[in-house]
């Protein structure tokens, strides 16, 4: 049932994970560093966080597609039947953010004040991700209710371009494509991409295709290298070889976040 003229709800044909989503589920606390004496802490039930920031049958998923089951009498995106990408990102469109289409600082979209309180900032809201993002239901789900779905649906060809390739666009893709605009990836360049989970090895393809000449993938993981190898790449083990100093970069992306070997 449609509950506001700008909503939708759709049926999601599909759904993948997100590296974020593992660490919900994962605990980690690094030693205290000596010098300036932080203990980091990440959620977990062992701390006692996790319940201010999940609850009992939250659901979580914000990388999906699907079908357009029904739109709200404001909603001019989108039409009942269409195949479409659903964003990560929840934005009003019209917020001080919005405007210049900063969506993921939209503060409109997210209630909570917690965020205001650690970080003296909100996010957007976000599906799927806590309730310090606004508590959304994910879509890793069979059917997904989306506000302000003028912004957050994209509408997808029905033919022609397969699940999983639309699939990365609603997050993995743009997120690498992202990078490389930050980084200004260009012709010539000799890129050193940091980490080789979803996101940097979409970073490391998206780098050739930019132009890069060279391009370097630095990552523990045995596995994940060979699979940036496999893209035409020059894999470094930080593990074996401490000092990537010795390799001279114009271009550098950190792609990882904070936990490459763990999650």
């Amino acid at each position: 049932m449609i509950t506001a003229p700008k909503e939708a709800i759709f049926k999601i044909t599909h759904c993948t994970i997100c590296g974020s989503d593992l660490h919900m589920y994962e605990f980690q606390a690094l030693p205290t560093n000596s010098d300036v004496g932080i203990l980091t802490v990440y959620l977990t039930p062992e701390t006692g966080e996790l319940d201010s920031a999940m609850q009992e049958g939250d659901i979580m998923g914000h990388e999906a597609i699907g079908i357009v089951d029904d739109i709200g009498l404001e909603v001019e995106t989108v039409e009942k039947g269409d195949r479409v990408i659903i964003l990560p990102v929840i934005a009003c469109g019209a917020c001080f953010y919005c405007k210049p289409q900063e969506y993921s600082l939209c503060d409109k979209t997210n209630p909570t004040k917690d965020m205001d309180h650690m970080w003296g900032h909100r996010l957007s809201g976000i599906f799927g991700y806590t309730h310090l993002i606004g508590g959304y239901p994910g879509n890793q789900a069979q059917y997904c209710r989306v506000p302000n779905a003028n912004i957050v649906l994209v509408k997808a060809p029905n033919e022609g371009v397969s699940p999983e390739k639309l699939l990365a666009l609603a997050d993995v893709t743009r997120t690498a494509w992202d990078g490389c605009e930050l980084a200004e990836v260009d012709n010539g360049d000799v890129v050193g991409v940091w980490g080789c989970e979803p996101i940097g090895l979409s970073i490391v393809k998206l780098s050739f295709f930019r132009g890069a000449k060279k391009v370097y993938a630095v990552e523990p993981d045995p596995g994940r290298l060979k699979i940036a190898e496999s893209f035409g790449c020059i894999g470094v083990d930080f593990g074996t070889h401490a000092s990537v100093s010795d390799y001279i970069l114009d271009k550098g992306i950190e792609a990882n976040g904070f936990r490459s070997a763990q999650s």
